[in-house]
């Protein structure tokens, strides 16, 4: 991965939390954590980041609507959407919704990390 970047992980399970701790920590990148919308809302207000990923059911809302808020403060930071819910028309509101990308759980280590190293490139538009 590229220089240190700050990412944003909402998820309401605690495993998926410091699993991504982990995983992000030893690729040199800081990582904030959120359990609920309101938990992110409250970073969202106070911290920028590089990268935010989503999950799709939390305890105090949804993942697509916490995008659609995101999206009103970052409108161009990567979002990955990532649910074990992988329909069709839950990838399409995850999409609609502003996700860049979404991944299926369980989250496979090589697509992340190429996921978030497309992501995070620089690009002249951000």
């Amino acid at each position: 991965m590229q220089a240190k970047r700050s990412i944003l992980c909402v998820d309401d399970n605690s495993d998926m939390r410091e699993f991504f701790k982990f995983w992000f920590g030893h690729h040199g990148q800081e990582i904030v954590l959120a359990a609920s919308c309101q938990e992110a809302l409250r970073y969202i207000h106070n911290d920028s980041f590089d990268l935010i990923l989503i999950d799709c059911l939390l305890p105090d809302g949804d993942g697509i609507g916490l995008c659609k808020q995101i999206r009103v403060f970052y409108p161009h930071t990567p979002i990955i959407f990532h649910s074990g819910d992988a329909r069709t028309s839950v990838r399409e509101e995850a999409i609609a919704a502003g996700a860049n990308v979404f991944i299926e759980k369980p989250v496979e280590l090589e697509l992340l990390e190429e996921t978030v190293k497309n992501l995070l490139k620089p690009h002249s538009s951000r």
